[in-house]
Order: structure tokens, then sequence, then C-alpha cells
């Protein structure tokens, strides 16, 4: 359940802030893939660190627990952004949120296996590895149903570049693929809320498997 919620959120975030930044915001996909730093930097900051704090204790729930807050403040940042919100809103959400995955994205399979006994860990690793891409594609098509339904009757997007795209057309963009960027991570944060919850059921004692 963890691995499927993280992937939910992870794919969530990564897909429409570019959006946002492209259409509502104006920037080149060159600057918004540069935007996206904070996400990614919080993540790959987070993840060894946690990994070594779990090696040398043995003791992993905390961190689940931190990380699923984490990711639901995140999220709940990036759903209240409105077309003229500034780069601090946007960076701050980002960083919680990579963060926040950071602290058990990784964990997921390790709690799967703990979980089992010696002889189905395999088993364990790849059924958390599955649920992980099934909430990647499963997210994508709930979040991007969401996104789309505020896009209707709007004119339809032929640019490769949308900073070309005529004033009015732009305008009359910005507003709607808000909305329905907010509302994906909106539903997005409220998974990561979910996950919370799950999160603070988890058993914590790395040594379980070992004595199994």
């Amino acid at each position: 359940m963890l691995g499927f919620l993280s992937g939910l959120v992870m794919f969530g975030a990564v897909t429409f802030l570019p959006l946002y930044q492209q259409i509502a915001q104006g920037r080149s996909a060159t600057g918004s893939g540069l935007l996206m730093l904070p996400l990614l930097g919080g993540m790959l900051v987070v993840a060894p660190l946690v990994g070594a704090a779990v090696s040398r204790s043995g003791r992993f729930r905390v961190y689940p627990v931190v990380g699923a807050a984490a990711m639901t403040l995140g999220m709940a940042v990036l759903a209240s952004l409105d077309v003229d919100s500034g780069w601090f809103p946007m960076v701050a959400g980002m960083l919680a949120t990579g963060a926040g995955m950071g602290c058990f994205m990784q964990l997921t399979i390790v709690i799967a296996q703990n979980s089992v006994g010696l002889d189905d860990i395999g088993a364990a690793g790849a059924t958390a590895m599955l649920a992980h891409n099934l909430g990647n594609s499963l997210g994508i098509s709930l979040l991007g149903a969401l996104y789309a339904r505020h896009l209707t009757g709007l004119p339809h997007l032929q640019h490769t570049d949308l900073t070309t795209l005529p004033e009015p057309v732009r305008d009359a963009l910005r507003a709607p693929v808000t909305a329905g960027v907010t509302d994906a991570f909106l539903v997005a944060g409220l998974c990561a809320a979910l996950a919370f919850v799950v999160a603070c059921f988890l058993r914590d004692d790395l040594t379980d498997m070992e004595q199994r």
C-alpha cells in the first residue's frame, strides 16, 4: 500500500508541476525542468541519510511516518498555488514533497520484506515494486482525468514551445490549467495523508526478519 501511494504522489508531482510552470506561469521547458531540482534534490539528499540511519539502528517506522507527513504538507502547499503564485511556495512545496519521498520510498521494499518469512523475501520485494509501478500508472490516469476535466472546450495546443502561444490563448489557458493542476495536487495530498495513516501501523524492528 505504501509503495502504491508513494508512486502516485511522486508521478503526480513530476507530471503536473511542469504543466503549471510552463502554461500558467509562462516558463520555458528548460526553466520548468530546472525548477524541478528542489523536488529531486530533496529526495537525493534525504534518501541516503535515512538509509544509513536505518542500517545503524535497525528501526524504520519513524521515517515513513515523517516522510508521509512531509509529503502531505508539501502537496497541500502545491494545491494552494494560483495563477500568480511566486517561486517561494512552489519551491517550499517541492522541497517538502521531495524530502518526504526520500524518507520512505526505498524503504517500502524493506518494509515488505520484513513482513514475511525468509522464503518469501524475493516475492515480497517484487510485489512492493509492482505496487509502486501500479501507483505510477493508475495515479497518472486518475490525476490526469482530474486535470483534463478543466480543459474541456479550450484551444488545442500544437506548439512545442508554449511560450510562443499568442497572449490571448495563454491567458485563456492559465486559470483552467492551474485549477486542473491544483485539483491533482489535492488528491495526491489526500493519498499522502492515507500513507501517513498506514505508516502509523507499521512494525518497527528489522531484527524481526533476521530472527525468522
